[in-house]
């Protein structure tokens, strides 16, 4: 069973027939029914990409044609395609040769952010504190590289499961201590930082590398 909360700690119960009863038939079309500028769109809407290409030879032209436009004017298509029994908003643009399909959230489901930083307090920040951060941005500026990030869990796995198929005895750490609680001084920080930061050089383009899924 699963349960929709219609109020705080008050949830319908819904069971696996219901549910099912309602699963939409999945479809081999995508509806488009706008075509908007890519900056209009906030990066936060979103969520996964997936890699669409032509049925066959035949329907080929008409991908280039669209994936061509698409380009010259700088335009996402958005519309909604039926899968895995729901409909989903997406947006599909140009990636290199082809074109990429990205699955977006609804209006309802983005939260606002009012929710989370109406709170904060208007503080009046230091110039020199702004200036020193800006220094170190700029120092830092570089062409995007996500070769340059590693997902250490993911390697830390691999080895895990490399040395448990060879028969090792696995010996786990013990829990970390608890984290320090020392107060930093925000201006001496930034002052580090800034020492310590490298200019980045001369910003070279580097080809796009492929980071969604088929």
């Amino acid at each position: 069973m699963k349960g929709y909360e219609i109020e705080k700690d008050q949830y319908v119960i819904l069971e696996p027939r219901e549910i099912d009863a309602i699963r939409l038939e999945s479809k081999k079309t995508l509806d488009l029914t706008q075509f908007v500028e890519k900056e209009d769109i906030d990066p936060r809407y979103f969520e996964r990409p997936y890699y669409i290409v032509p049925q066959d030879a035949q329907a080929a032209e008409g991908y280039v044609v669209i994936r061509e436009a698409l380009k010259k004017m700088n335009r996402l298509g958005v519309g909604q395609v039926t899968m895995f029994g729901r409909e989903y908003l997406v947006s599909v643009g140009p990636v290199g040769k082809g074109l990429v399909m990205e699955i977006m959230r609804y209006g309802k489901e983005l939260r606002s952010e009012v929710r989370y930083f109406g709170d904060l307090p208007n503080l009046k920040i230091d110039p020199e504190m702004v200036s020193i951060a800006t220094e170190i941005i700029k120092r830092k500026s570089k062409v995007f590289d996500p070769d340059e990030f590693e997902d250490h869990f993911a390697v830390a796995l691999a080895k895990l499961v490399k040395e448990k198929s060879q028969g090792k005895r696995i010996v786990t750490a013990g829990e970390p201590g608890p984290a320090p609680t020392n107060v930093v001084n925000l201006m001496d920080a930034l002052r580090k930082s800034l020492q310590g930061a490298k200019p980045a050089g001369e910003r070279k383009a580097k080809p796009k590398k492929k980071a969604a899924r088929a």
